[in-house]
């Protein structure tokens, strides 16, 4: 038997890096910098069907020879041996909640999968209170099995960066998002439509083509959109000159990019969802999700107070000194101790 903990990295065979990447390779490098014992293993191959054929089938057999599997990119194998101890992260339910932000054939397999994860699993790991409060509700098999492993703020997201060529000159503003509907942003550039005055804004997660569809053509003009940027270096960078990061989102379970932004000394306009009232805490401002004048009112009044934006940048950045990765490690840790994988003191 290898007391090693084994963990599932499927998650790096994927071509495109999005929070759920982050988050597990910033758990892995906590991991690496620890005194646990682990073994990381990874499909050969990329795609959503090798990959997970990989992870129903290889991985399985791989953890036969493992007294416990971590998996904390929301997927787990369904047919994993009963006395291997299963721990597991699921970041978030946006497939329940808003289906349409994936293909048919994800959310069929979602909703067939985290269902009998959430069975099997030993512990359940999430990234926020409000999250766990939500998988709680929707499938109560889950309660008492999830304990809370936040995301820390990973050490390139500070204020100290050079400015990254792609933005625009001068004073803008950045979102960091897909067109994905959940992600609110018609909402955000229908008020940003309204407000000729305001700076550029820059885009991050969205090809120029995409904003051309989203954006009316009065302000496409005003619209950088930058496309996927999977160097978090240089996300940084963006988010370190920005005068203000704007979050829409109608359906998070954390915000990676309002923590990010407060770790760079970016002051935060978010919707007022559970899990941004969560991360941000009094560090930022709040907007009804789906209204644009409620947007376009917050907008207008913080971008005009430079005072106010001053609070908000010292508020953010010590709140985002509240996210560390060793606490999550000790959480990790102590799930561990009740099963049989040796953790050193």
């Amino acid at each position: 038997m290898d007391d090693r903990l084994l963990v599932n990295a499927k998650w790096r065979a994927s071509p495109r890096v999005s929070g759920v990447q982050r988050y597990a390779e910033g758990l892995a490098r906590a991991i690496d910098a620890s005194a646990l014992p682990a073994r990381f293993v990874e499909p050969p191959h990329a795609g959503r069907l090798r990959t997970t054929f990989w992870e129903q089938n290889t991985l399985t057999k791989l953890a036969r020879n493992h007294g416990a599997l971590l998996c904390p990119a929301n997927s787990a194998p369904l047919q994993l041996d009963q006395d291997i101890r299963l721990l597991v992260t699921i970041h978030c339910l946006r497939f329940h909640f808003h289906p349409t932000s994936y293909s048919p054939a994800f959310v069929r397999w979602y909703r067939v999968m985290i269902p009998r994860v959430i069975e099997r699993a030993n512990t359940i790991f999430t990234v926020s209170q409000a999250q766990r409060t939500e998988i709680e509700g929707v499938y109560p098999a889950a309660t008492g099995k999830i304990q809370v492993m936040s995301p820390g703020l990973d050490p390139e997201f500070h204020p100290d960066h050079e400015r990254d060529n792609a933005v625009p000159e001068g004073a803008y503003l950045v979102a960091i998002s897909t067109p994905a509907p959940a992600k609110n942003l018609g909402t955000l550039i229908k008020a940003y439509a309204r407000c000729v005055d305001l700076p550029p804004l820059v885009l991050i997660g969205v090809s120029p083509r995409e904003a051309d569809v989203l954006c009316p053509e009065s302000v496409r003009s005003r619209v950088h959109a930058l496309g996927q940027i999977d160097d978090s270096t240089r996300i940084a960078s963006i988010l370190a000159h920005a005068q203000l990061l704007l979050a829409p989102s109608r359906y998070e379970s954390f915000g990676l990019p309002c923590l990010e932004a407060m770790g760079c000394g970016t002051p935060v306009l978010a919707s007022d969802i559970p899990a941004h009232r969560e991360v941000c805490r009094s560090a930022a401002a709040f907007a009804e999700p789906v209204n644009p004048d409620a947007w376009e009112e917050q907008l207008v009044q913080i971008l005009a107070d430079s005072s106010r934006l001053a609070r908000m940048r010292n508020a953010g950045l010590t709140r985002s000194r509240a996210y560390r990765w060793e606490p999550s490690l000790r959480t990790l840790e102590r799930e561990l101790r009740r099963g049989v994988v040796s953790v050193s003191a």
